[in-house]
């Protein structure tokens, strides 16, 4: 692989540069999390939402579609709170609403400080502070659509997503945003991060 004067070949040093960019590359996508977006891998459900609720705040009325995330034990329960903690993004835990969506029927709706009776595999606070999975893994996928004031995003959904994101889906009988419902936080961002089923 050397020439006379004891140099690499043009070529062999090629090889070598490609494949430092190519690694280099690799990291860099996947910091950025959009490794895990094109090859379809499954990531936390945590992680990958506060990547996601980045993106949204800076694209309001814009669906912002995440990736397959996974459910299991140790990162079963998601709340408004992590979210915005770990986010960062200057929002308080009462302008991210978590939804059940794809899963509402499959999802017990709880008050704050009650009991879940265990009857259905998910559980949701009925002001969308917490969504958690009880199984031992399931995948679902989510989107993620914020707006300015919460009563836009409401009126968006509605006039402008159709059947593909449903009103009911953070306003159902049992089920209210918070960010929708006080008077306070509707004059302010609303981001609402729906669970989709896999596809």
């Amino acid at each position: 692989m050397m020439n006379s004067k004891g140099q690499a070949f043009s070529t062999f040093q090629l090889l070598i540069s490609a494949i430092i960019a190519l690694t280099i590359l690799v990291i860099l996508l996947g910091v950025l999390g959009i490794i895990p977006g094109l090859f379809n891998i499954s990531q936390n459900p945590i992680d990958a939402m506060v990547n996601k609720l980045k993106d949204a705040t800076t694209k309001l009325a814009t669906p912002v579609h995440g990736g397959k995330v996974t459910f299991k034990p140790e990162v079963g329960i998601v709340t408004s709170e992590n979210l915005a903690t770990t986010a960062d993004v200057g929002l308080e835990k009462e302008q991210i609403c978590i939804s059940p969506g794809d899963f509402m029927e499959q999802t017990e709706i709880i008050s704050k400080g009650e009991t879940e009776s265990g009857e259905k595999p998910w559980v949701a606070r009925n002001d969308g502070s917490m969504i958690k999975y009880k199984g031992s893994s399931r995948e679902a996928s989510f989107t993620v659509i914020c707006h300015a004031p919460a009563t836009r995003l409401r009126k968006y959904i509605e006039d402008d997503l159709g059947p593909e994101i449903k009103v009911e889906w953070m306003d159902g009988s049992s089920f209210k945003c918070a960010c929708l419902e006080s008077d306070f936080y509707k004059d302010q961002k609303c981001c609402l991060i729906v669970l989709r089923f896999v596809k």
